[in-house]
């Protein structure tokens, strides 16, 4: 048995490969995937803090730049981050991995934040907190476990001030 496939004899269809919905082509969903802005900042507090403002998808197109700021401000000399997620609209698994790996390279030089450590008192130490993300994004932290050793915070000022 041969199959064979015939296309449409009409003109008047027109199929565009790269029109994946109506009025939505696959360069759209390119960019979209690739969108995250991020402006660093300083703020005073009793430490000084680098302050991450993320804006956009934290997802596999973006998670390698969020890891290269808080890397860039870590050679920097940067030791207190906070990063603002009031403006993320999306966080997957990758953008997760990110904040992990940025926590893990923050923390690192912390006194008792080994395994051993208590995760009480970890958490109190932590290098790296979070302000603002959505009840969605919350969400999603609090399900994958980060709440367990990162602070979320409302108030910018009380964020800055906590470490």
């Amino acid at each position: 048995m041969q199959c064979t496939f015939s296309p449409p004899k009409s003109d008047k269809t027109h199929y565009n490969t790269r029109e994946i919905f109506p009025g939505f082509t696959l360069e759209d969903l390119s960019r979209k995937e690739n969108a995250m802005q991020i402006s660093v900042s300083q703020e005073q507090g009793r430490v000084p803090v680098t302050v991450l403002k993320l804006d956009g998808l934290l997802n596999m197109g973006t998670s390698e730049l969020l890891e290269e700021q808080g890397s860039e401000a870590y050679a920097a000399g940067a030791r207190y981050l906070l990063l603002d997620m009031s403006r993320v609209t999306s966080l997957t698994s990758a953008g997760l991995r990110s904040i992990l790996r940025i926590s893990r390279m923050y923390n690192s030089g912390m006194p008792g934040n080994g395994p051993e450590a208590n995760p009480d008192a970890a958490r109190k130490q932590s290098c790296v907190k979070l302000l603002n993300p959505n009840s969605q994004i919350e969400n999603v932290l609090t399900i994958a476990g980060f709440t367990s050793f990162l602070e979320i915070f409302r108030d910018p000022l009380e964020a800055i001030n906590s470490f």
